[in-house]
């Protein structure tokens, strides 16, 4: 089942919501910065961290589809709303592809692998270059994308 114009018109402000999320999550966690903000024992900077990389997934799946290996045909990605498929083409790092399977795995997936993972890795994350990513290709698609499409999606501040 393709999805209609009509679908992916009702589409857009969610898609816009991670985008506008993303940025909001990242520039909160700079202004905190290395400070430690705990409440009622939970660090916020953790929680906040998560935030970003939940949402960079998100945005990050949206814009390069080949990360999504058994995509759903109701599931959103930024080809949709080009006249072809072809006509949007990200500019793919050579490190994206692990660092996307691993925020896979590591979010929202409680599965022995995530354990195994953490043990050489840490829970550290090349969080900046994830995000400066997504909202590279993000402001690009919101620039380049065609036709009716052309002015429902805005770019974001992409400064820290």
């Amino acid at each position: 089942m393709a999805l209609t114009s009509e679908q992916l018109r009702q589409s857009v402000e969610h898609i816009q919501f991670e985008a506008d999320r993303l940025v909001f999550c990242w520039r909160t966690e700079k202004k905190i910065g290395g400070t430690r903000l705990d409440v009622d024992g939970h660090d916020v900077r953790a929680a906040l961290r998560e935030a970003i990389l939940l949402h960079c997934r998100v945005l990050l799946a949206f814009l390069f589809r080949p990360l999504v290996p058994n995509p759903r045909p109701n599931d959103l990605f930024a080809s949709l709303f080009f006249d072809t498929a072809d006509d949007w083409k990200p500019q793919m790092e050579d490190w994206l592809e692990s660092d996307y399977n691993r925020l896979h795995k590591m979010l929202a997936h409680l599965t022995y692998d995530r354990v195994e993972m953490i043990k050489p890795h840490g829970r550290g994350w090349k969080v900046d270059r994830l995000v400066e990513l997504a909202l590279r290709e993000w402001n690009h698609f919101a620039e380049t994308t065609p036709g009716q499409w052309g002015a429902a999606f805005r770019p974001v501040d992409a400064r820290p």
